[in-house]
């Protein structure tokens, strides 16, 4: 086949597998419009202003302020996920411009604003605490996140908002996770369930044995918090 067929059939293939996405991944939640307004901005815009994911950030610190009313709007940030549009954009902006200008796909950093949006909202759903509770359900599909970051973040707002007997496995599963942060989410979650747990504290008591001593200590103080009686039966020093 020559070079020009070749690269007709690879323009050709792009164009079909991003309608194809377009079809598949197609937004059929309602939209919820633009939300209250602080200090000249919308919820929504606040929330696509996001340009770090901590509590320095002007967007974050505004979407605290404006509080329990934001939660529906940071809630749609959270379930966002990248859909087949946010994958090939990127491959035929580099590949096939004129086909990513034609079907206006999105550039790489368009996704990556997006990633940060997200991890920002679950920042000021994290600071919002128990009010942030209908989150809930969106933050555990984080919170079995495959990367450890994002999953880091979900199990933090998590813990924060009040973590419920139906999470107490997810919270179990994250004191094996091979990322410390995330083991340190799990436990600092299991410490606040607010409820007596044997789970909680059977699996913590094993954490005392974890390979940072950074997570040990955390897990220590978790579980003098919960059970004063639990270090001396899991013979911590």
């Amino acid at each position: 086949m020559k070079r020009g067929q070749i690269i007709k059939t690879s323009v050709a293939g792009v164009v079909l597998a991003v309608v194809a996405a377009a079809l598949f991944h197609a937004n059929t939640k309602p939209n919820l419009g633009a939300g209250p307004t602080l200090n000249g901005k919308t919820v929504t815009e606040w929330i696509d202003s996001i340009q770090e994911a901590n509590f320095e950030d002007s967007a974050i610190t505004n979407l605290i302020a404006i509080g329990e009313p934001a939660v529906p709007y940071l809630v749609r940030a959270v379930e966002w996920q990248p859909s087949g549009l946010d994958r090939l954009g990127p491959v035929a902006w580099k590949h096939a411009g004129w086909v990513a200008q034609r079907l206006h796909l999105p550039y790489a950093e368009e996704t990556r604003a997006r990633f940060i949006s997200k991890r920002g909202a679950m920042q000021v759903l994290r600071k919002l605490g128990p009010v942030a509770k209908d989150a809930l359900p969106a933050l555990r599909t984080v919170g079995r996140d495959p990367d450890w970051s994002s999953r880091a973040f979900g199990l933090s707002a998590i813990a924060n908002i009040g973590p419920e007997p139906n999470d107490i496995p997810m919270l179990i599963e994250a004191l094996t996770h091979t990322n410390w942060i995330v083991r340190k989410e799990g436990a600092r979650g299991l410490g606040n369930l607010g409820f007596p747990s044997k789970e909680a504290i059977s699996a913590l008591r094993n954490a005392l044995h974890d390979e940072d001593e950074g997570v040990r200590k955390f897990v220590s103080e978790v579980l003098i918090k919960i059970d004063p009686k639990a270090t001396e039966k899991a013979g911590a020093k």
